[in-house]
């Protein structure tokens, strides 16, 4: 995991120095799986940074809360890598050549989640479409493969919206 947060300090500082605009906002989630019900997002931070006219990435916390009726708990936490392509629209905002995706695209998305309530560790491989315009509403739909901690493996589907908001800065 180290290793893991590292590798991303890196890029991050690596994406900081090409001269794109970058988001910094929030990335309020709600995951619906069809194993155990409800997931909100309650630690959304995110960055963005476009690496051309199309393509951008992106890097999300996780911080899942899960609702119950006797008392929630906290079900898992870890991060997600993001790679969005811009497929409709303008492609870019240009101002001072610095890039801004705009238009309706797809989103595929790595997530590497730790759920100690569960005991497992999680990836997950998600698909999302929606907009990126102004406010960022996506929907998503994917599947988790589950890795226990006495060695089974399983997978689970799950669906749910996320909402990014932020602002773009120079």
């Amino acid at each position: 995991m180290r290793r893991i947060v590292w590798i991303l300090i890196f890029l991050v500082g690596m994406l900081h120095a090409q001269g794109h605009k970058t988001l910094l906002g929030l990335d309020p989630s709600i995951t619906i799986d069809s194993y155990a019900g409800l997931d909100v997002n309650i630690a959304p931070l995110v960055y963005q940074k476009p690496l051309n006219a199309f393509w951008d990435i992106r890097l999300s916390s996780i911080l899942n809360y899960r609702p119950t009726l006797d008392d929630g708990y906290i079900s898992g936490a870890g991060f997600d890598v993001g790679v969005p392509l811009h497929i409709r629209g303008s492609g870019v905002l240009k101002s001072n050549a610095l890039h801004v995706g705009v238009g309706t695209g797809a989103l595929r998305d790595f997530t590497h989640a730790r759920t100690k309530i569960n005991l497992w560790l999680e990836l997950g491989l998600i698909q999302y479409g929606g907009t990126t315009d102004l406010w960022n509403n996506v929907w998503q739909i994917g599947a988790s493969y589950s890795f226990w901690d006495d060695g089974r493996m399983s997978t689970f589907t799950h669906f749910g919206f996320k909402f990014i908001f932020g602002w773009w800065m120079e």
